[in-house]
């Protein structure tokens, strides 16, 4: 759940909203997920199968490492600054989605739009995680 500074005439305001995004490692280089992508992916993704429950709290363990901002008793992975700019790209895109959609809106109104600036604001919250594995490699 990413949270925006949204400056508007001298003031500040915040916006947040839930935002589907994801990290993969298949091909090269490893990159986070447009909201778009993540979203196709979850649509088109079948459960063929379960893990146990040790090797989900080895992904879950895995993943944590690699996300941004601090956890309790999670080592950061020598990759989690690289991980973490990559998850601030795709805010910075998205924020700047939004200040387009509300710069339209404000221009309908006849409002100030000039001087406007949306800023992602750090880390996000992560309410969910969902680890996808390729069938054949549980």
């Amino acid at each position: 759940r990413p949270r925006y500074r949204v400056s508007v005439g001298g003031s500040d305001l915040l916006w947040e909203e839930v935002l589907c995004t994801g990290w993969t490692q298949s091909g090269f280089p490893e990159r986070w997920l447009q909201p778009e992508e993540a979203r196709q992916i979850l649509k088109e993704a079948q459960a063929t199968g379960n893990l146990t429950d040790e090797r989900k709290r080895e992904l879950l363990r895995e993943v944590l490492r690699h996300l941004p901002g601090d956890r309790i008793g999670n080592e950061k992975s020598p990759n989690a600054s690289q991980v973490g700019a990559g998850l601030r790209t795709v805010l910075e895109r998205r924020a700047e989605k939004l200040l387009e959609s509300h710069r339209r809106i404000r221009k309908e109104l006849a409002e100030k739009v000039k001087g406007m600036k949306a800023e992602p604001l750090d880390p996000p919250d992560i309410l969910a995680i969902l680890v996808l594995q390729p069938e054949g490699t549980r």
